[in-house]
């Protein structure tokens, strides 16, 4: 049955899913396994089995894939006993599709999934299993597979997918294109919400809202956070302050559209003619500092030397570290490898996505440009086209 697409479903074409599907088959290969298995719970950082289905993980249910050696593969979640966690008319190099309504809450339904997982490897005699994010996945599920496949064993292959997954074909490429320039369209609006008397939340709610009608499909974050002249990240649940004349609003968009690929875009606000001049001076050096760490992301760069470059700049111009994520890989992942820590052991290739935040953070001051690049042999390239700095209402 073809593929049923719309204005709100984008599909990758079958030869893309082929090209995922015959290079994790291979790694199978190439670690003498006889399968891999790989899962998520959610659409913001569950995005292995969307990468290897095309399909969205089920809302915050678990959802279990397991690729064999040979043939298709099976899928398992939440669904009716009758039912599938992928519908028919969306399965590719699917062979075997059950569940259960399995639910995290009910521990009577703990071996609804496990069951049908084992069910399958039992038919097809797998048992060298290759695991991927482990941490994706429930202890039960690992646990019910390891104490009824006998002679079961596990591997971790977490980088080999994290490369395949990292490196993008021309295909994902044009998908991230598109979802980056729609953060750019959605930023747009701002100007027509954002005014004095409103709450940070009321401008988040417009936002998501906007989001939503323009075709993505998740948002992670809508964060509006206010004050003079430090305006700093918080969750949705504190965004309650009541926006004044002369304020800073540091506005971060986090979404995925359509076809499910991820990316951000943050820039701070004012409401002032003429700002404090250290936060004027953090924001420039914010900006700088993101177009330094660009060039210094190449493809053959080792990721841990972009952090080295960013701490390097904040020691020398009084900043305080960043001890937190100010870069990562995106794509079905909201946040992926390559990340930019010290304890990244990934080398930059070519055609990688990622975003690059610096902040610049002072006692006083708090400074923050998000934007989305695509890792070339002489650089990161900026994708995004909103101007960079201050915007001024």
């Amino acid at each position: 049955m073809a593929i049923q697409k719309g204005p709100y479903y984008g599909a990758v074409s079958d030869a893309e899913l082929d090209r995922r599907f015959n290079a994790v088959q291979k790694i199978i290969a190439d670690r003498n396994l006889d399968c891999i298995i790989c899962g998520g719970h959610n659409n913001a950082l569950g995005g292995a089995f969307r990468y290897f289905t095309d399909y969205a993980n089920a809302g915050s249910h678990i959802q279990t894939l397991i690729i064999p050696k040979e043939g298709d593969m099976g899928a398992f979640g939440h669904c009716a006993f009758s039912g599938a966690p992928i519908p028919p008319p969306v399965q590719r190099h699917i062979a075997y599709a059950k569940g259960g309504p399995f639910l995290t809450s009910t521990s009577f339904s703990d071996d609804y999934i496990p069951r049908e997982m084992v069910t399958f490897m039992k038919e097809r005699n797998l048992k060298k299993i290759g695991f991927y994010r482990q941490t994706s996945l429930p202890w039960h599920f690992v646990n019910y597979v390891l104490e009824n496949i006998d002679g079961s064993t596990i591997e971790k292959v977490d980088d080999e997918i994290d490369y395949l997954m990292a490196v993008k074909s021309e295909e994902e490429l044009a998908i991230a294109r598109e979802t980056v320039h729609m953060h750019d369209q959605l930023f747009k609006i701002i100007p027509s919400i954002l005014r004095p008397g409103r709450r940070e939340r009321d401008i988040s709610t417009d936002l998501k809202k906007a989001a939503f009608d323009m075709g993505f499909e998740e948002v992670n974050n809508a964060m509006v956070c206010t004050g003079y002249p430090k305006a700093q990240h918080k969750p949705f649940l504190l965004q309650n302050n009541v926006i004044k004349d002369g304020d800073i609003v540091d506005i971060l968009i986090e979404l995925s559209y359509r076809g499910g690929y991820w990316g951000e875009l943050s820039r701070p606000w004012s409401l002032r003619v003429d700002p404090d001049g250290e936060f004027q001076q953090a924001v420039k050096d914010a900006v700088y500092m993101q177009g330094e760490l660009a060039k210094v992301a190449k493809a053959g760069t080792p990721a841990v030397e972009v952090t080295k470059a960013l701490h390097k700049f904040q020691d020398e111009h009084g900043y305080k570290r960043s001890d937190g994520l100010f870069g990562h890989g995106q794509g079905y992942d909201m946040s992926c490898r390559p990340t930019f820590s010290y304890d990244e052991t990934m080398i930059l290739q070519e055609n990688m996505f990622v975003s690059i935040h610096p902040q610049m953070a002072t006692a006083n001051v708090f400074a923050f440009n998000t934007d989305n690049f695509i890792i070339t042999k002489d650089g990161a390239v900026r994708v995004n086209e909103t101007p960079q700095g201050i915007m001024y209402l």
